[in-house]
């Protein structure tokens, strides 16, 4: 069966479904069952699974295996390189710690705090929501000038702040990128403590294998490698740190409300918030974001911040994203979003 007849499948469920459970916001074993099913259809060889709701993780899973060698199989705790996503925690650290703090206003232009930065007329905004004087254009490496910022923002490296303000107050399985590696040529080494690392070093041990999966669905390990941690990649994460952090950001424990309420809204021309995609989907407001190594990794969030419901998928091939063109703002191209919102009815 194809992935559209799963999907059409699904949808024929939940609609009779929901004609009987109307006083349910979800139904999470329907909501399991064909979640596996697409996983299947898309030959990715391990997912997790996990969704919030009112601050707390309502439902987890792990589905298929973090390494085809060993089946080992992916739990709530299994790491995952997160890839784009890192956008969503770096945007949150700018906000923050530049225009929370009172360092910076969202109209400032980047230069002041990116001297280097190419675009000498982009301000934070513009940067935060992919923008530029020609529009749109979804571009990792404009937004990875923002690490920059919150250097000149904080006065310690990127990696120092990240560790010190997201993985220590709310992750237990999450790794600053291949900073902490020995051999990674990161000064940063030198600013955390030995037993940090190697609990670091321990934790990228036990992250799910990225695979290559061809069009027969046979999948093989890839030779991607985690990089350095910047604002736009290398953070590595479970399913369950991504939900922790989820709440504490709905609780405004990272960034303040007003602030936070910006960065929910589009921006002019752009699909986007600051960091975020934003849309309307089916009467919702909606927020997400994805994340794509191609040929090892892919991840997908979805928040519904007036549902108070996110849904966070990690998965070891590139399987959850590059088949969709999820970098043109719309969400409802991936069959796993459109399941999700089907339940929410």
């Amino acid at each position: 069966m194809s992935i559209i007849r799963v999907v059409a499948t699904v949808l024929v469920a939940v609609f009779a479904l929901g004609q009987q459970t109307a006083a349910q916001s979800l139904t999470f074993s329907l909501f399991e069952r064909y979640l596996g099913a697409l996983r299947d259809q898309a030959g990715i060889p391990g997912m997790a699974a996990a969704i919030v709701q009112n601050g707390d993780i309502v439902w987890d899973r792990g589905f298929g295996l973090a390494k085809i060698d060993g089946a080992i199989p992916v739990t709530r705790n299994t790491p995952f390189a997160v890839n784009d996503l890192t956008q969503t925690v770096a945007s949150s650290l700018i906000l923050r710690r530049c225009v929370d703090s009172g360092n910076a206003l969202l109209d400032d232009l980047l230069i002041r705090w990116s001297p280097t930065f190419p675009d000498r007329t982009a301000t934070f905004r513009q940067v935060l929501s992919h923008t530029s004087a020609s529009g749109f254009a979804y571009s990792r490496t404009r937004f990875s000038g923002l690490g920059r910022a919150v250097e000149e923002c904080t006065g310690s490296p990127f990696v120092i702040t990240m560790v010190q303000e997201v993985l220590d107050r709310f992750m237990e399985d999450a790794v600053p990128g291949a900073d902490v590696l020995p051999g990674s040529g990161s000064a940063v080494r030198l600013l955390i403590s030995t037993q940090k690392l190697n609990s670091y070093i321990a934790t990228l041990q036990r992250i799910a294998v990225p695979y290559r999966v061809d069009a027969n669905r046979r999948a093989t390990a890839s030779d991607y490698r985690v990089p350095l941690l910047g604002a736009t990649d290398g953070l590595v994460a479970s399913a369950n740190d991504l939900a922790r952090l989820d709440a504490a950001l709905d609780a405004g424990a990272i960034v303040r409300r007003a602030t936070l309420d910006e960065a929910w809204k589009r921006q002019g021309v752009s699909p986007m918030g600051l960091g975020w995609f934003v849309q309307v989907v089916g009467g919702h407001q909606v927020k997400w974001h994805f994340g794509q190594a191609s040929g090892a990794y892919s991840s997908l969030i979805i928040k519904v911040p007036a549902e108070h419901i996110t849904l966070i998928l990690l998965a070891n091939s590139d399987g959850l994203s590059a088949p969709f063109p999820l970098a043109n703002g719309d969400v409802t191209v991936s069959p796993f979003a459109r399941i999700f919102f089907s339940l929410l009815g």
